[in-house]
């Protein structure tokens, strides 16, 4: 097929209507905001210290985009909860629809059954505030954050913790070439969830944050994640979008082979 040639680096934002119920929790987030609120604001009055405003934008409508070739996606907040009074805020991200099969992989070993390479999707880096990220040795962590100009911010140190996964609350990924990262299933690690919440088809993060009002660690910082995913031809693409029921048109083979007579 000629037309499977490299295609730019580009990211869609269709709408998915796959996901969980779990994902439609506008209220819920306001009801956990307002605790984490009430919280910060009680540990404040104790130091003396000026309450600090959350501000937590929701995306009422849940659009969750599609990655082909490589793209920064910032996602969609789609849960978060407080862990017990420790002032911890533990925030689920989510980030692409999984793609489907690469059409240019196709086998015809036997026509009657083609096979064909399931794409994959990766995480290639992170930043934080726009700043480089440096993990502990968990792969997990923050360490540190350094900015364009190389200061360094230590500040963080421990207090910010990020778990990746691709393809469902029991697939942990790691970042980059990491040999760390997430090793724990999503739906044991987060406060509140349980086996109903597969994430089945979807990238996402869940990110901890533990509330610091010395080291100005009070809220969800801006979170910036760079995906690959080996599905970036033009003829893979297209025919991706138009065959997939949960973020496409749907069209079947005969849809999309029909010839008149």
């Amino acid at each position: 097929m000629s037309m499977l040639e490299e295609t730019p680096k580009i990211a869609t934002g269709n709408t998915s209507t796959s996901t969980d119920a779990a994902l439609a929790r506008s209220a819920i987030l306001f009801q956990s905001m307002k605790k984490l609120q009430d919280q910060i604001n009680e540990e404040n009055a104790k130091k003396n210290a000026q309450p600090t405003k959350l501000d937590f934008k929701t995306a009422a409508e849940n659009h969750i985009p599609v990655v082909y070739g490589e793209a920064f996606v910032k996602g969609t907040v789609t849960d978060a909860r407080i862990a017990a009074a420790d002032c911890v805020l533990w925030v689920c991200i989510t980030l692409c629809e999984v793609t489907g099969d690469l059409l240019s992989t196709e086998d015809l070993t036997d026509p009657d059954n083609p096979v064909y390479e399931a794409s994959e999707i990766t995480f290639e880096d992170l930043t934080i505030e726009n700043q480089k990220v440096t993990f502990q040795e968990d792969g997990i962590t923050v360490a540190s954050l350094e900015d364009e100009d190389g200061n360094e911010n230590t500040d963080v140190n421990g207090l910010i913790k990020i778990y990746l996964y691709n393809n469902g609350s029991t697939s942990p990924a790691v970042l980059g070439e990491n040999n760390a990262g997430a090793t724990a299933n999503a739906n044991t690690l987060f406060p509140g969830w349980g086996s109903q919440h597969t994430m089945n088809e979807l990238v996402f993060a869940l990110v901890r944050v533990e509330y610091d009002a010395v080291k100005k660690v009070t809220t969800l910082p801006d979170i910036q994640f760079k995906l690959a995913n080996t599905m970036r031809k033009p003829g893979d693409c297209i025919w991706d979008y138009m065959r997939n029921a949960r973020y496409g048109a749907g069209l079947t083979d005969a849809q999309i082979w029909s010839e008149e007579e």
